[in-house]
């Protein structure tokens, strides 16, 4: 006998599209996904992949660049903002893209570089960052 999920499927959807299928594993959790749940969505086989530790693309396919900068955002944390390559196309200058999206972090965040995000720890983030759509 098989055993029905029980999560929030709209607030689990809201996030999905606003983040362009890309979920950090807290959100997860905050839908109501459990732990197992996600273990089996992430399975080799499953249907999300892991893109950074506890951010996953809810397809198999590779990434494309707004989602590798939403996974990089949500991989460092609250307060983080992308910079660099990432920063400088979102603001229309064009440069040679990256493999890497650049993520400035509050000095004191105990996270560390891994995959394609690169983290820089400053004790003067923007007053004022720039938003996509501002």
């Amino acid at each position: 006998m098989t055993r029905k999920a029980h999560y929030d499927h709209a607030a689990l959807a809201k996030t999905l599209d606003t983040q362009l299928y890309v979920i950090s594993r807290s959100q997860a959790l905050a839908c109501g996904l459990t732990v197992a749940a996600l273990r089996h969505r992430t399975r080799p086989s499953g249907p999300w992949r892991i893109l950074l530790p506890a951010v996953y693309l809810v397809d198999s396919r590779e990434p494309g660049i707004p989602q590798r900068e939403i996974a990089a955002t949500l991989y460092a944390g609250d307060g983080s903002m992308i910079t660099g390559v990432a920063a400088l196309w979102r603001h229309e200058i064009r440069h040679p893209v990256s493999d890497v999206v650049d993520v400035l972090v509050p000095a004191a965040r105990k996270v560390q570089s891994t995959g394609f995000a690169r983290v820089w720890r400053t004790t003067r983030l923007p007053a004022r960052p720039w938003t996509a759509g501002s």
